[in-house]
């Protein structure tokens, strides 16, 4: 059977808050899923048994860089640690598993470059992003460090994502595989929170439904 990989990357406070329930929540579900997680500046993790760890310790010059660090740091990782052959996808960690997916659901999934796209903007967005054998994920990786970590601004991840649209062919993320704020009524794979909607109980009731 053919492997697939999720793949997170955030600091400590998110992996608390956010990654732990998402990864939990996609076990639940999807229990032959492979997970991983990276975790940078880890002070005490909480180990999951199902859970592929890694993690780095860095040091940032500004609050900007350490933010758009961590914004990118799963596309790092999904280059490094993964292999052309792997099939791997990145998520915000600010999201929840809300439903089983098979087999043929996941396999469709990689056979195209899909990209999460803003359901109201026409441009690309990182909360979900595929990375199958095409060499996508090794030019993601080359074009975000041709800037040293220092100087990266925020939002430097779906800027860079961005100009790779044309050349990979993204194609958009289906529906029935991430909502943002809130679920249809056919749910979605995830569940993901932008912004203010991590705050509003509005959009946390929907969440902790699922989390729960």
């Amino acid at each position: 059977m053919q492997v697939y990989n999720v793949l997170l990357g955030c600091d400590q406070i998110y992996y608390d808050k956010w990654a732990v329930p998402l990864l939990l929540s996609i076990h639940h579900y999807n229990p032959w899923v492979q997970l991983h997680c990276h975790i940078v500046n880890p002070t005490k993790i909480n180990k999951i048994d199902y859970v592929d760890i890694t993690t780095e310790q860095r040091e940032f010059s500004t609050e900007d860089a350490k933010i758009s660090y961590l914004q990118s740091v799963r596309f790092l990782v999904a280059s490094e640690k993964f292999n052309n052959h792997e099939n791997v996808f990145t998520l915000d960690a600010d999201s929840i598993c809300t439903r089983k997916f098979n087999q043929q659901e996941i396999k469709d999934l990689f056979q195209k470059q899909h990209v999460l796209m803003h359901p109201k903007d026409n441009r690309w967005l990182a909360g979900l992003v595929v990375f199958n054998q095409n060499g996508f994920r090794q030019a993601l990786y080359k074009e975000l460090t041709t800037v040293p970590f220092d100087n990266w601004e925020w939002g430097r991840d779906q800027t860079v994502l961005n100009t790779f649209k044309k050349e990979f062919n993204f194609e958009p993320l289906d529906r029935l595989w991430m909502s943002i704020g809130k679920i249809k009524r056919v749910p979605s794979a995830f569940l993901t929170l932008k912004g203010d909607q991590k705050f509003t109980e509005k959009y946390l009731k929907g969440y902790e439904k699922y989390k729960s």
